[in-house]
């Protein structure tokens, strides 16, 4: 029942994928207050065979220009009618604009398809608007100095700038990734038939308080090498951290994440995210530079829309970009929220995750141990 697990007698809504994992949710929990007569939870709207017809068209309409270049795509070929094609935002991509989704390791289109630049172009500083828009020249820095160097790959309105400094002490890296287009959903044009209008008023959802008890069941999650963190636990070890300090803000329910209820947050943060459903991820702003997050990834995934729209919800207005911090990997499948908990713990105590290397072998057993007693504590290094 719903991303906040809780049975409650509010009105709900029901996707309309007969597969989707959670299938009924609470309308104050996507923040609607109607109740279409066709509808798709954020999860399953992305998948191809429920997007919507605005995307059909879209991408028909992308195709019959790919035809009309000599040569498309990375590989130089000529556009084919059957082609699955995304277009790329920047019009002097140096790759014919157009690619083939097969060819970018891709099996649908991205989830924001009106803004997206090919991974050259992401890199390169001469991302530039197509026809139509106004011209939003990029800036690239790249710094090595005694602090780790820093990339920025940004679209704002200031002139094309490249600065690259060195001295005798290179340090690990960390990306920044700025974007001034906020992330959005693809959508389509076709109308929208409500049939029912939901007019008394939501209490207030609690954004902070537990997500569930901790049991038996997540007990054995933890416990198990293989065992994926719920939300339960995850939101449990940010409620304890939140107790040892008071002045930083975020921990927030992380089910807030997929209908973007994150609070916007004006003060330095500490916030486990999910991304695409199958990942954990750290944020905080604690040691960034003003208006960008800093992103803590022990799987070093690639830059994904959904990341910057999380980024930009919980910072607001302010967002300018993010920094992909180099910390330590996790070496399997399923440890990716206990590492997320361990970079939250670090950033709590005052220390910098990057110059923290963990006993591995210790992180699962140290979070149990932390959670039964009900205290945090830094986790076991080697």
């Amino acid at each position: 029942m719903c991303y906040c697990r809780q049975d409650t007698e509010e009105d709900t809504i029901k996707c309309c994928n007969p597969d989707c994992a959670i299938l009924q949710f609470h309308l104050s929990c996507l923040g609607i207050d109607a109740i279409p007569k066709t509808w798709y939870c954020p999860k399953c709207r992305t998948l191809p065979g429920f997007k919507r017809g605005g995307s059909k068209h879209k991408s028909t309409s992308i195709i019959s220009e790919g035809l009309k270049m000599n040569s498309i795509c990375t590989y130089k070929t000529v556009a084919n009618k059957n082609d699955k094609l995304v277009k790329c935002t920047n019009v002097d991509c140096p790759n014919g604009m157009f690619f083939h989704l097969p060819c970018l390791g891709r099996k649908r289109m991205p989830n924001n398809n009106k803004v997206w630049f090919c991974p050259a172009c992401m890199m390169s500083n001469a991302q530039k608007p197509t026809e139509g828009t106004a011209p939003k020249p990029a800036a690239m820095h790249v710094t090595t100095n005694t602090r780790p160097t820093v990339t920025y790959v940004s679209t704002n309105s200031k002139p094309t700038v490249t600065h690259v400094s060195t001295n005798t002490k290179p340090m690990p890296a960390v990306t920044h990734a700025t974007t001034k287009a906020e992330p959005t959903e693809s959508s389509g044009s076709e109308e929208v038939t409500i049939v029912k209008t939901v007019l008394k008023k939501m209490p207030p959802r609690d954004k902070y308080g537990p997500e569930g008890k901790l049991g038996k069941y997540e007990y054995d999650l933890i416990s198990s090498p293989n065992g994926w963190l719920d939300c339960v636990i995850i939101h449990e070890a940010h409620i304890l951290l939140k107790k040892i300090s008071t002045s930083i803000q975020g921990f927030q329910r992380p089910t807030l994440g997929p209908v973007h209820q994150f609070d916007i947050m004006t003060r330095p943060f500490i916030q486990i995210v999910n991304i695409n459903n199958n990942h954990w991820e750290c944020f905080s702003s604690i040691n960034s530079p003003p208006g960008y997050v800093d992103v803590y990834d022990s799987l070093s995934t690639p830059l994904a829309q959904e990341l910057l729209q999380l980024a930009s919800d919980l910072t607001g207005p302010a967002f300018k970009g993010v920094r992909f911090i180099p910390v330590q990997q996790q070496k399997n499948a399923s440890d990716c929220g206990v590492f997320s908990t361990a970079y939250d713990t670090s950033l709590v105590y005052g220390l910098n995750p990057m110059n923290v290397t963990y006993n591995i072998s210790q992180m699962r057993p140290h979070l149990l141990h932390c959670l039964m007693g009900g205290v945090i504590t830094p986790f076991p290094t080697s």
